[in-house]
Protein backbone atom coordinates (compact mmCIF):
# COMPACT_ATOMS: atom_id res chain seq x y z
CA UNK A 1 0.00 0.00 0.00
CA UNK A 2 1.16 3.76 -0.52
CA UNK A 3 -0.43 6.67 1.62
CA UNK A 4 -1.62 9.37 0.21
CA UNK A 5 -1.71 13.05 1.26
CA UNK A 6 -1.90 11.29 4.63
CA UNK A 7 -5.41 10.91 5.11
CA UNK A 8 -5.93 7.31 2.91
CA UNK A 9 -3.88 4.53 1.50
CA UNK A 10 -3.98 3.42 -2.37
CA UNK A 11 -3.00 -0.35 -2.94
CA UNK A 12 -0.16 -0.66 -5.44
CA UNK A 13 0.75 -4.44 -5.71
CA UNK A 14 0.76 -7.32 -3.84
CA UNK A 15 2.37 -11.30 -4.08
CA UNK A 16 1.38 -14.07 -5.60
CA UNK A 17 3.82 -17.39 -5.89
CA UNK A 18 5.19 -16.86 -9.01
CA UNK A 19 5.57 -12.99 -8.94
CA UNK A 20 3.08 -9.78 -8.13
CA UNK A 21 -0.30 -8.65 -9.08
CA UNK A 22 -0.69 -4.78 -9.54
CA UNK A 23 -4.19 -3.37 -10.20
CA UNK A 24 -5.39 -1.81 -13.87
CA UNK A 25 -6.61 1.49 -12.00
CA UNK A 26 -5.51 1.57 -8.02
CA UNK A 27 -8.59 4.11 -7.70
CA UNK A 28 -11.12 2.14 -9.11
CA UNK A 29 -9.97 -2.06 -7.90
CA UNK A 30 -13.31 -3.87 -9.87
CA UNK A 31 -11.27 -3.48 -13.16
CA UNK A 32 -9.15 -6.27 -12.37
CA UNK A 33 -5.14 -7.20 -12.33
CA UNK A 34 -2.60 -7.60 -14.00
CA UNK A 35 -0.30 -9.82 -13.09
CA UNK A 36 3.88 -9.75 -12.93
CA UNK A 37 5.26 -13.08 -13.00
CA UNK A 38 9.34 -13.64 -12.11
CA UNK A 39 12.04 -15.68 -13.35
CA UNK A 40 14.58 -16.89 -10.17
CA UNK A 41 17.81 -18.26 -10.13
CA UNK A 42 18.39 -21.55 -7.87
CA UNK A 43 19.15 -19.52 -4.92
CA UNK A 44 15.79 -17.67 -5.20
CA UNK A 45 16.97 -14.50 -6.66
CA UNK A 46 14.38 -12.58 -8.80
CA UNK A 47 16.38 -12.06 -12.34
CA UNK A 48 13.01 -11.19 -14.23
CA UNK A 49 10.25 -9.87 -14.02
CA UNK A 50 7.76 -9.83 -17.19
CA UNK A 51 3.78 -9.69 -18.04
CA UNK A 52 2.05 -10.87 -21.01
CA UNK A 53 0.00 -7.17 -21.10
CA UNK A 54 -1.69 -7.96 -24.70
CA UNK A 55 -2.69 -11.32 -24.02
CA UNK A 56 -0.92 -13.18 -27.18
CA UNK A 57 0.53 -16.05 -25.09
CA UNK A 58 4.18 -15.06 -25.55
CA UNK A 59 6.21 -12.19 -24.06
CA UNK A 60 7.08 -9.32 -26.37
CA UNK A 61 10.81 -7.84 -25.91
CA UNK A 62 11.98 -4.83 -27.44
CA UNK A 63 15.84 -3.97 -27.13
CA UNK A 64 16.34 -0.18 -28.89
CA UNK A 65 14.07 -0.59 -31.86
CA UNK A 66 15.14 -4.13 -32.51
CA UNK A 67 11.63 -6.32 -32.37
CA UNK A 68 13.47 -9.66 -30.93
CA UNK A 69 10.49 -11.74 -30.43
CA UNK A 70 9.26 -10.94 -34.02
CA UNK A 71 6.24 -10.11 -34.08
CA UNK A 72 6.38 -6.73 -35.61
CA UNK A 73 4.25 -5.14 -32.13
CA UNK A 74 7.57 -2.83 -30.97
CA UNK A 75 5.90 -3.72 -27.55
CA UNK A 76 8.11 -4.32 -24.58
CA UNK A 77 6.72 -6.64 -21.57
CA UNK A 78 9.80 -7.50 -19.93
CA UNK A 79 9.35 -5.08 -17.18
CA UNK A 80 12.64 -5.35 -15.02
CA UNK A 81 15.57 -7.26 -14.95
CA UNK A 82 18.27 -7.92 -12.19
CA UNK A 83 21.78 -9.27 -12.23
CA UNK A 84 24.37 -9.76 -8.92
CA UNK A 85 27.31 -9.70 -7.63
CA UNK A 86 27.96 -13.14 -5.74
CA UNK A 87 26.61 -11.55 -2.33
CA UNK A 88 23.39 -10.51 -3.42
CA UNK A 89 24.67 -6.53 -4.37
CA UNK A 90 23.11 -5.37 -7.67
CA UNK A 91 24.87 -4.38 -10.74
CA UNK A 92 24.04 -0.82 -11.64
CA UNK A 93 24.22 1.04 -14.79
CA UNK A 94 22.63 -0.98 -17.02
CA UNK A 95 19.86 -3.39 -15.93
CA UNK A 96 17.12 -0.69 -14.27
CA UNK A 97 13.79 -0.64 -14.29
CA UNK A 98 12.78 -1.08 -17.94
CA UNK A 99 9.42 -0.10 -17.96
CA UNK A 100 6.71 -0.85 -15.19
CA UNK A 101 7.27 0.13 -11.11
CA UNK A 102 10.58 -0.25 -9.38
CA UNK A 103 9.66 -3.52 -7.09
CA UNK A 104 12.36 -3.64 -4.19
CA UNK A 105 12.31 -7.53 -4.02
CA UNK A 106 15.67 -9.23 -5.53
CA UNK A 107 18.21 -11.02 -3.77
CA UNK A 108 16.54 -14.31 -1.84
CA UNK A 109 13.19 -12.44 -3.22
CA UNK A 110 13.57 -10.89 0.29
CA UNK A 111 12.62 -6.98 0.42
CA UNK A 112 15.55 -4.10 0.43
CA UNK A 113 14.63 -1.48 3.56
CA UNK A 114 15.63 1.67 1.69
CA UNK A 115 15.18 3.52 4.47
CA UNK A 116 17.85 5.89 6.29
CA UNK A 117 19.78 4.80 2.74
CA UNK A 118 20.45 2.07 5.09
CA UNK A 119 19.62 -0.50 2.07
CA UNK A 120 19.50 -3.76 4.18
CA UNK A 121 17.54 -6.72 3.15
CA UNK A 122 14.71 -7.89 4.97
CA UNK A 123 15.63 -11.75 6.02
CA UNK A 124 12.41 -11.76 8.56
CA UNK A 125 15.10 -12.41 11.59
CA UNK A 126 17.95 -10.44 10.62
CA UNK A 127 19.18 -7.79 8.78
CA UNK A 128 21.55 -8.45 5.28
CA UNK A 129 23.84 -5.53 3.92
CA UNK A 130 24.67 -7.28 0.31
CA UNK A 131 27.52 -4.44 0.33
CA UNK A 132 29.02 -5.97 3.14
CA UNK A 133 27.73 -9.71 2.76
CA UNK A 134 27.14 -9.76 6.02
CA UNK A 135 24.60 -9.63 8.29
CA UNK A 136 23.53 -6.88 10.98
CA UNK A 137 22.79 -9.02 13.69
CA UNK A 138 24.24 -12.15 15.42
CA UNK A 139 23.05 -15.64 13.93
CA UNK A 140 21.00 -16.94 16.45
CA UNK A 141 22.44 -19.82 15.55
CA UNK A 142 25.77 -19.36 16.03
CA UNK A 143 26.74 -21.66 18.57
CA UNK A 144 26.62 -24.18 16.22
CA UNK A 145 28.98 -22.64 14.02
CA UNK A 146 32.02 -21.72 16.31
CA UNK A 147 34.50 -21.72 13.66
CA UNK A 148 32.53 -19.00 11.62
CA UNK A 149 32.11 -15.39 12.26
CA UNK A 150 28.50 -14.87 14.05
CA UNK A 151 27.97 -12.13 11.18
CA UNK A 152 29.06 -14.27 8.23
CA UNK A 153 26.53 -15.08 5.67
CA UNK A 154 26.14 -18.34 4.12
CA UNK A 155 29.05 -19.78 5.01
CA UNK A 156 30.57 -17.33 2.94
CA UNK A 157 29.57 -19.48 0.27
CA UNK A 158 26.35 -17.38 -1.59
CA UNK A 159 26.86 -19.38 -4.70
CA UNK A 160 26.09 -22.77 -3.75
CA UNK A 161 23.74 -22.14 -0.09
CA UNK A 162 20.96 -20.03 1.52
CA UNK A 163 20.01 -18.91 4.84
CA UNK A 164 16.64 -17.90 4.52
CA UNK A 165 16.08 -16.41 8.09
CA UNK A 166 18.28 -17.92 10.80
CA UNK A 167 14.78 -20.09 12.39
CA UNK A 168 14.20 -23.75 12.20
CA UNK A 169 12.11 -26.50 13.45
CA UNK A 170 13.21 -27.65 17.37
CA UNK A 171 12.66 -31.52 18.17
CA UNK A 172 12.82 -32.67 21.47
CA UNK A 173 13.27 -36.37 21.83
CA UNK A 174 12.83 -37.68 25.23
CA UNK A 175 13.54 -41.75 25.43
CA UNK A 176 12.05 -42.38 28.76
CA UNK A 177 8.96 -41.61 28.36
CA UNK A 178 9.07 -42.67 24.41
CA UNK A 179 7.67 -39.09 23.75
CA UNK A 180 8.41 -36.83 20.58
CA UNK A 181 7.77 -33.11 21.09
CA UNK A 182 8.23 -30.33 17.98
CA UNK A 183 8.08 -26.66 17.84
CA UNK A 184 7.77 -24.85 14.60
CA UNK A 185 10.25 -22.04 15.60
CA UNK A 186 9.23 -19.99 12.47
CA UNK A 187 5.86 -19.33 14.03
CA UNK A 188 6.56 -18.90 17.69
CA UNK A 189 5.13 -15.84 19.52
CA UNK A 190 6.44 -15.68 23.08
CA UNK A 191 3.63 -13.21 23.68
CA UNK A 192 1.44 -15.98 22.57
CA UNK A 193 -0.14 -19.17 25.06
CA UNK A 194 1.31 -22.43 24.06
CA UNK A 195 -0.17 -25.58 24.15
CA UNK A 196 0.54 -29.64 23.97
CA UNK A 197 -1.69 -30.87 21.12
CA UNK A 198 -1.50 -34.13 19.60
CA UNK A 199 -1.79 -34.68 15.55
CA UNK A 200 -5.38 -34.32 15.15
CA UNK A 201 -5.26 -30.88 17.13
CA UNK A 202 -2.76 -29.38 15.51
CA UNK A 203 -3.70 -26.52 13.24
CA UNK A 204 -1.64 -25.29 10.40
CA UNK A 205 -3.89 -21.73 10.46
CA UNK A 206 -6.78 -19.90 12.44
CA UNK A 207 -9.54 -18.88 11.82
CA UNK A 208 -10.74 -15.07 11.50
CA UNK A 209 -12.66 -15.66 15.17
CA UNK A 210 -10.26 -17.92 16.33
CA UNK A 211 -6.84 -16.68 19.06
CA UNK A 212 -4.10 -17.95 17.57
CA UNK A 213 -1.59 -19.60 19.65
CA UNK A 214 1.82 -21.54 20.12
CA UNK A 215 1.49 -25.33 19.50
CA UNK A 216 3.61 -28.39 20.59
CA UNK A 217 3.18 -31.35 18.88
CA UNK A 218 3.50 -33.81 20.63
CA UNK A 219 4.00 -37.84 19.33
CA UNK A 220 3.43 -40.92 21.90
CA UNK A 221 5.14 -44.34 22.06
CA UNK A 222 8.56 -43.34 20.28
CA UNK A 223 12.18 -45.03 20.87
CA UNK A 224 15.40 -45.57 19.82
CA UNK A 225 17.40 -48.94 19.88
CA UNK A 226 15.07 -52.73 20.44
CA UNK A 227 12.09 -53.24 18.22
CA UNK A 228 8.32 -53.49 19.18
CA UNK A 229 7.21 -57.01 20.38
CA UNK A 230 3.34 -56.65 19.07
CA UNK A 231 2.45 -60.05 20.70
CA UNK A 232 3.08 -58.88 24.25
CA UNK A 233 2.79 -54.77 23.75
CA UNK A 234 6.38 -54.36 24.84
CA UNK A 235 9.39 -51.96 23.89
CA UNK A 236 12.45 -54.61 24.11
CA UNK A 237 15.70 -53.25 24.35
CA UNK A 238 19.10 -54.35 24.76
CA UNK A 239 18.27 -57.73 23.01
CA UNK A 240 20.02 -57.05 19.59
CA UNK A 241 23.47 -55.79 19.96
CA UNK A 242 22.98 -53.88 16.63
CA UNK A 243 19.42 -52.64 18.74
CA UNK A 244 21.82 -49.86 20.31
CA UNK A 245 19.72 -46.40 21.58
CA UNK A 246 20.56 -43.01 19.71
CA UNK A 247 23.14 -41.36 22.48
CA UNK A 248 22.18 -38.20 24.61
CA UNK A 249 23.02 -34.55 22.93
CA UNK A 250 22.20 -32.14 20.30
CA UNK A 251 21.63 -33.05 16.69
CA UNK A 252 21.34 -31.34 13.03
CA UNK A 253 17.76 -32.72 11.46
CA UNK A 254 18.53 -32.98 8.01
CA UNK A 255 17.00 -34.39 4.78
CA UNK A 256 17.22 -37.84 3.15
CA UNK A 257 16.69 -37.19 -0.08
CA UNK A 258 19.89 -38.84 -1.74
CA UNK A 259 18.92 -42.13 -0.24
CA UNK A 260 17.66 -44.99 -2.69
CA UNK A 261 15.35 -47.05 -0.36
CA UNK A 262 14.19 -44.31 2.12
CA UNK A 263 14.42 -40.40 0.80
CA UNK A 264 11.26 -40.02 2.91
CA UNK A 265 12.97 -40.30 6.29
CA UNK A 266 15.34 -38.07 8.07
CA UNK A 267 18.84 -37.52 8.45
CA UNK A 268 20.09 -37.02 12.36
CA UNK A 269 23.44 -35.86 12.36
CA UNK A 270 25.51 -34.83 15.80
CA UNK A 271 26.40 -31.67 16.61
CA UNK A 272 30.27 -32.54 16.95
CA UNK A 273 33.57 -31.64 15.21
CA UNK A 274 32.83 -33.13 11.96
CA UNK A 275 29.12 -31.90 10.95
CA UNK A 276 27.29 -33.20 8.09
CA UNK A 277 28.95 -36.55 7.54
CA UNK A 278 26.42 -39.26 8.66
CA UNK A 279 28.61 -40.42 11.74
CA UNK A 280 28.75 -40.36 15.35
CA UNK A 281 32.22 -39.02 16.08
CA UNK A 282 32.64 -39.24 19.68
CA UNK A 283 35.18 -41.26 21.46
CA UNK A 284 34.60 -44.41 23.12
CA UNK A 285 30.84 -44.85 21.04
CA UNK A 286 31.01 -47.54 18.61
CA UNK A 287 28.45 -49.79 17.03
CA UNK A 288 28.19 -53.61 16.83
CA UNK A 289 31.45 -53.95 14.73
CA UNK A 290 33.71 -51.66 16.64
CA UNK A 291 33.23 -49.03 14.35
CA UNK A 292 32.18 -45.56 14.54
CA UNK A 293 28.00 -45.05 14.97
CA UNK A 294 26.06 -44.19 12.36
CA UNK A 295 23.44 -43.56 10.17
CA UNK A 296 21.03 -42.23 13.06
CA UNK A 297 17.47 -41.42 10.81
CA UNK A 298 13.77 -40.59 11.66
CA UNK A 299 11.24 -42.30 10.17
CA UNK A 300 8.07 -44.58 11.35
CA UNK A 301 8.50 -48.42 12.31
CA UNK A 302 8.98 -51.20 14.98
CA UNK A 303 12.75 -51.81 14.86
CA UNK A 304 15.32 -49.28 15.48
CA UNK A 305 18.97 -49.60 15.52
CA UNK A 306 19.54 -46.10 17.24
CA UNK A 307 17.21 -44.40 14.74
CA UNK A 308 14.05 -41.96 16.29
CA UNK A 309 11.62 -44.56 15.22
CA UNK A 310 7.61 -43.47 15.51
CA UNK A 311 6.43 -46.97 16.60
CA UNK A 312 3.47 -48.75 14.04
CA UNK A 313 1.03 -49.91 16.29
CA UNK A 314 -0.62 -53.33 15.11
CA UNK A 315 -4.09 -51.31 14.10
CA UNK A 316 -1.91 -47.82 13.21
CA UNK A 317 0.73 -47.28 10.79
CA UNK A 318 1.32 -43.77 12.51
CA UNK A 319 0.50 -42.10 9.00
CA UNK A 320 -1.74 -39.29 10.76
CA UNK A 321 1.11 -38.31 13.15
CA UNK A 322 3.72 -38.57 9.98
CA UNK A 323 2.20 -35.87 8.37
CA UNK A 324 1.70 -33.77 10.17
CA UNK A 325 5.23 -34.21 11.41
CA UNK A 326 6.54 -33.73 7.61
CA UNK A 327 4.05 -30.76 6.74
CA UNK A 328 5.96 -28.47 9.66
CA UNK A 329 9.12 -29.88 8.98
CA UNK A 330 8.75 -29.20 4.60
CA UNK A 331 6.99 -25.76 5.67
CA UNK A 332 9.68 -24.48 8.16
CA UNK A 333 12.95 -22.53 6.88
CA UNK A 334 15.86 -24.20 6.08
CA UNK A 335 19.65 -23.56 5.16
CA UNK A 336 21.97 -25.43 2.72
CA UNK A 337 25.12 -26.89 4.26
CA UNK A 338 27.93 -28.81 2.81
CA UNK A 339 27.38 -32.94 2.45
CA UNK A 340 30.06 -34.66 4.24
CA UNK A 341 28.43 -37.82 4.41
CA UNK A 342 31.53 -40.55 2.39
CA UNK A 343 32.50 -39.75 -1.15
CA UNK A 344 30.52 -36.77 -1.05
CA UNK A 345 32.54 -34.73 1.39
CA UNK A 346 34.96 -34.41 -1.47
CA UNK A 347 32.33 -32.80 -3.73
CA UNK A 348 32.83 -28.99 -2.46
CA UNK A 349 29.24 -28.63 -4.49
CA UNK A 350 27.45 -31.53 -2.85
CA UNK A 351 25.03 -29.67 -0.48
CA UNK A 352 22.01 -31.16 2.10
CA UNK A 353 18.95 -29.44 3.57
CA UNK A 354 18.93 -29.04 7.02
CA UNK A 355 15.60 -28.22 8.95
CA UNK A 356 16.75 -27.60 12.33
CA UNK A 357 17.98 -29.70 15.82
CA UNK A 358 16.63 -32.57 17.46
CA UNK A 359 17.50 -32.75 21.17
CA UNK A 360 17.99 -36.22 22.93
CA UNK A 361 17.62 -36.92 26.42
CA UNK A 362 16.77 -39.65 28.46
CA UNK A 363 17.35 -43.37 28.81
CA UNK A 364 15.85 -46.55 27.58
CA UNK A 365 14.03 -48.55 30.56
CA UNK A 366 14.72 -52.36 29.83
CA UNK A 367 11.15 -52.74 28.33
CA UNK A 368 7.86 -50.31 28.75
CA UNK A 369 4.84 -51.68 27.89
CA UNK A 370 3.13 -50.06 25.14
CA UNK A 371 0.26 -47.84 25.82
CA UNK A 372 -3.23 -48.72 24.29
Amino acid sequence: YETIGGIGTTLKFFHHPEGYAEPKNANDLSQGYEYVYQYKDHLGNIRLSYSDKDGDGKVDVLRGTTDIDGDGDQAMEVLEEKNYYPFGLQHKGYNNTITGREHNYGIGGKEEQDELGLNWHDFGARNYDAALGRWMNIDPLAEQYNSLSPYNYTMNNPIFFIDPDGQEVIIHFDKKHNKLYIYDDDNWDSNRETRAVTADEYKFSFGDDEESYNQILVIDDVFSGGKFNVKTGEFEHNGNKNEKEIPNGEFDLLDNEASTTNPEWYRIDAQDNEPHNDRYDVEGETNASGNKRNGFRLHTGRTSWGCVTICKKEDDNRQKEWNVLERIIQNTSRTTVPEKRGRQGLNPFSTVKRFGTITVSGQNPNAQKKKN
